[in-house]
């Protein structure tokens, strides 16, 4: 039986490293272990769930994504598997792989709360390459350093195993390599960059060339998104079916969930034919925050039933707020057509998520059913988009000038989810501004200020902005020099040169 362990190679390094990355590598064990155990499913009597988000259809539960690894990509027909989970709520997925050997899982975010991008998903895409000698040990000391401030990586490994980057090879220990790269709904709504393509692309390129390595993309609408399958629980066992044809005890298998990811607070119940009253049902606040900050994300509730039968649903109500609409999916895991013993059905009601509070939330379902129904419940968070730092600031002012006078300069930046930014200014001279702020994400807000330099010299200008939730951006910089070049007269300057001993008198008068 394998034993789910932090890195145990890595634990005399850690113990050597800073508070701040020994809170990462123990923040779930600690924080999060005995809750998860006992709820990590969806059918449980009481507790959370995470599912990845879907275009279409339902959204992808643990125990779903752990049922169809299982069975396309089983542990004895693989060399070794990677799991990366960098969307948000990321950390609930460790215990669904538990106990599967030869795989290592890395998560992002902790319990609850967003994954950024510009955090450690980008890291973990670019640095996810193939290369003589690297394990997994260099792979997540490479990314974490690009971790948000927020976010808690994680990675845990089957006992006395590993993961390596070999290049692959006809003879080699891995002779191919699939990498199926995973985002429901692609990062491009409203103004927001679509750092899913990004990330994407760069694993893509990574592995270009690469002998018996494929790199397989589902997502959003699929090929009218860029991606070879539609980001759905179908598309997902396509493309698990396309990969599991080319597996064998010499090929490995990466997985890489890209965004976004959803948390469902679930009971298991009783659904009686008339009204059902269930609560009071608590709430995590910091999902709720989630929530609040992603003006775009559907809160839903979900009725899901526990074997392959219906439920005649009429309506909801969430704290008093009544709801009649709703979308209902059978869940047909073969995809045959036909309701085998293992189908479900789901019901998923939007609601507004303005209503949900953290401890008193009082769910009442009306069913006209004749029969006593059991289900799971939940309260969904919806589909989190990753909220991403401000662009790097642009730095405008003269690039040149005098000691002892002051310039005016002017910093501006862009947020893409529209949040109010801070700006940070270092002069170069062992002067800063430290945060100012806020001003607005709209780019029409910037920072204007003036600086002056005491001493002559070159200087490099550099800002960066933040921002509501502490996502910096990368430096933006320009130099000046000081004093300002004088501006000369080549006429006078080729006299000059033919007269050296006038020259010399005048060019210490001139001070050039």
């Amino acid at each position: 039986m394998f034993k789910k362990m932090i890195l145990t190679s890595l634990c005399f390094f850690i113990l050597m490293m800073s508070p701040a990355i020994l809170a990462i590598t123990t923040h779930y064990n600690t924080d999060n272990q005995e809750r998860f155990d006992t709820n990590c499913s969806s059918q449980n009597n009481g507790g959370y769930y995470a599912t990845l988000s879907a275009h279409e259809e339902w959204d992808i539960d643990q125990s779903t994504l752990e049922t169809s690894i299982n069975n396309h990509i089983p542990t004895n027909n693989c060399h070794s598997s990677l799991l990366i989970f960098t969307q948000c709520f990321s950390n609930e997925w460790h215990d669904t792989f538990d106990g599967r050997p030869k795989t290592t899982v890395i998560t992002a975010s902790p319990r609850g709360r967003f994954a950024y991008f510009g955090g450690l998903g980008e890291d973990a895409a670019e640095d996810l390459r193939p290369e003589a000698g690297r394990d997994i040990v260099d792979y997540y000391f490479d990314i974490i350093d690009g971790a948000h401030a927020n976010e808690s990586p994680e990675i845990y490994v089957p006992e006395g195993e590993g993961f390596s980057f070999e290049p692959t090879s006809e003879d080699g220990e891995i002779q191919s390599r699939h990498i199926l790269f995973y985002a429901g709904k692609p990062e491009h709504r409203g103004g927001r960059r679509p750092y899913d393509t990004w990330r994407l692309n760069k694993i893509k390129e990574n592995f270009a060339g690469q002998y018996q390595t494929t790199v397989t993309a589902v997502g959003g609408r699929g090929t009218a998104d860029g991606y070879d399958y539609p980001g759905s629980y179908d598309g997902l066992e396509d493309a698990l079916e396309e990969i599991s044809q080319n597996m064998n005890e010499n090929e490995q298998f990466i997985f890489f969930a890209s965004d976004h990811g959803d948390w469902h607070r679930n009971w298991v119940d009783n659904i009686q034919p008339g009204d059902n009253e269930y609560g009071p049902i608590g709430f995590d606040e910091d999902v709720l925050a989630c929530m609040m900050y992603d003006a775009d994300n559907q809160a839903v509730f979900t009725v899901e039933t526990l074997g392959p039968y219906e439920i005649l649903l009429s309506g909801i109500t969430v704290n008093d707020e009544s709801y009649t609409d709703f979308t209902s999916y059978e869940m047909d895991f073969n995809d045959n057509g036909i309701v085998d013993p293992e189908d479900r059905f789901q019901y998923v009601f939007p609601i507004d998520e303005n209503i949900i509070t953290v401890d008193n939330n009082m769910i009442e379902v009306f069913s006209s059913d004749s029969d006593v129904k059991e289900a799971s419940m939940s309260l969904g968070s919806g589909a989190i988009a990753q909220p991403g730092p401000p662009d790097v600031p642009e730095i405008k002012g003269p690039d040149s000038g005098k000691p002892g006078e002051d310039y005016p300069y002017e910093i501006s930046s862009y947020d893409w989810e529209g949040d109010d930014m801070y700006f940070f200014v270092d002069w170069g001279d062992g002067t800063d501004t430290g945060w100012v702020g806020p001003f607005t994400g709209s780019g029409s807000d910037p920072l204007f200020i003036s600086h002056s330099w005491s001493l002559k010299g070159t200087y490099t200008i550099k800002a960066k902005a933040k921002d509501a939730l502490d996502s910096e951006s990368q430096w933006g910089e320009m130099d000046i020099s000081m004093p300002r070049n004088r501006a000369i007269n080549r006429p006078i300057i080729n006299f000059l040169e033919k007269h050296l001993n006038l020259f010399q008198i005048l060019r210490q008068l001139l001070e050039l």
